[in-house]
């Protein structure tokens, strides 16, 4: 340690016990509130995390709800619920994937059905 300083009075002559054990003290003194400091700074930071959290579930309990889907007719209702309705539509798909892989009738023949110009 001496050399690291250059203190040349350190070098000369032998540092007394005292000394090192004053520097000693002060340093575990030091260490002792540098972690009181922390564990304060942890304390309230937990704490405001935790209010913060409070107050975020808080805000979110007492924000107004829109509910305007009530104002919506029966007619209206019924409406989008047929323009939702795409069962035939599956249906017709079905029907026409299992002609194509597994009945007997080629896509051209499907073809020529759709367009046939006399019916």
């Amino acid at each position: 340690m001496k050399k690291y300083l250059k203190l040349d009075a350190l070098t000369k002559a032998e540092v007394p016990r005292e000394l090192d054990l004053r520097i000693l003290a002060a340093g575990k003194l030091r260490q002792g509130a540098l972690l009181q400091r922390r564990r304060k700074l942890r304390f309230v930071f937990s704490g405001a995390a935790a209010a913060a959290a409070f107050a975020v579930a808080l805000g979110l309990c007492l924000m107004p709800q829109n509910q305007d889907f009530r104002d919506v007719s029966r007619e209206e209702y019924a409406k989008l619920a047929a323009l939702s309705d795409w069962t035939s539509v599956e249906q017709e798909n079905y029907n026409l994937s299992g002609e194509i892989f597994w009945g007997s009738t080629s896509v051209t023949e499907l073809a020529d059905n759709r367009t046939s110009p006399g019916v």
